[in-house]
């Protein structure tokens, strides 16, 4: 702050000199302001291309003396302070980063997120939610600094290099996730991340069923493709209207999506009438009732299985999209 101050100091003390220089000359020298300034300028700067045609007055000649040692005292005064603002500002980020590899170099079992774009501050964002250490390697000045600005732990530097990696504490961490805007690049950050660590857990993203091969092959264990998973949930929520939630069980090399959705029960349902025990729901669908909302405003959360299905009941109910729409068929009536 002080630096600051200085050169504001400065340029308002040369921008005064130079005007009432200026004005000075016009009045004692009967120059025009073009040709005053210009004096002032030629005085300032030491470049001394000489005094106007027939010479300057004594007064005149004073003014040059004191213009001369006010405004180049204060241009130097000004350059100091500008020189030292550009060295503390050196010195802060340097102390800024050694701050922040002393931070990285304490960290253990954290993930190190590769990418800081829309998906990777996200994952960031929800990693810090869950109380999960992370480190961001980001190859972006602006993202860097955003990140920093969020408090995030940040590695300006191309993750797909094994210096970078390194400094973000691969040898200490529990997983990558590699999650920059090209594939290419992703690529690569697997194929570093594992050739330098075999039983580390790698998380890539993805975008087609190509990509998700290479990158398995490379060493990710798991491969999410977002556009992909947006775009069939969107689509989903258009088709199924009724439908509440998403909810994913990942098993060996398998993932299964399951959905929460809430069906009515009409009056001629199978199961009408029936406990739920006795109503074939779980043995015949195989879906989950994990609530029903009565017709009279009851809710059974969950449901007992003496519970008893009414007509104009709802069943909040978990199950695959075909176990779901195997008990849709019977609720209604169909």
């Amino acid at each position: 702050m002080a630096n600051r101050r200085r050169v504001i100091t400065g340029l308002a003390i040369l921008v005064a000199v130079a005007a009432s220089a200026t004005a000075a000359y016009m009045i004692v020298e009967d120059l025009n302001a073009l040709d005053a300034l210009y004096q002032v300028v030629i005085t300032l700067s030491t470049v001394g291309f000489g005094e106007p045609s027939g010479g300057l007055s004594a007064s005149g000649r004073f003014i040059t003396i004191i213009l001369i040692v006010v405004g180049v005292g204060g241009a130097l005064y000004t350059a100091r302070g500008l020189a030292d603002l550009v060295l503390d500002a050196m010195s802060g980020d340097r102390r800024r980063r050694q701050r922040e590899a002393a931070v990285i170099d304490k960290l253990s079992d954290h993930v190190i997120v590769c990418g800081y774009g829309r998906v990777g501050r996200r994952v960031q964002e929800v990693l810090d939610r869950e109380g999960l250490p992370s480190v961001v390697v980001e190859i972006d000045d602006a993202r860097v600094e955003e990140a920093r600005e969020r408090e995030v732990a940040v590695i300006l530097g191309d993750a797909g290099r094994d210096e970078f990696m390194e400094a973000a504490g691969i040898d200490r961490a529990e997983a990558v996730v590699a999650c920059v805007g090209a594939e290419a690049d992703n690529l690569a950050i697997v194929l570093s991340a594992r050739s330098r660590r075999r039983d580390i857990y790698i998380v890539a993203r993805g975008g087609d069923a190509e990509s998700e091969r290479k990158l398995r092959l490379a060493g990710a264990d798991r491969v999410v493709a977002p556009e992909a998973a947006g775009a069939d949930r969107l689509a989903r929520l258009i088709s199924h209207r009724e439908l509440t939630e998403f909810v994913e069980v990942a098993t060996g090399d398998s993932i299964f999506e399951f959905q929460i959705e809430e069906l009515p029960v009409r009056a001629g349902a199978k199961f009408a009438g029936s406990e739920l025990r006795n109503s074939g729901i779980r043995s015949e669908c195989g879906v989950l009732v994990l609530a029903i909302h009565h017709a009279d405003g009851a809710i059974s959360a969950p449901p007992t299985p003496a519970t008893r299905i009414r007509p104009g009941d709802v069943l909040v109910s978990l199950g695959t999209d075909e176990q779901l729409d195997k008990l849709r068929s019977i609720a209604l009536g169909d």
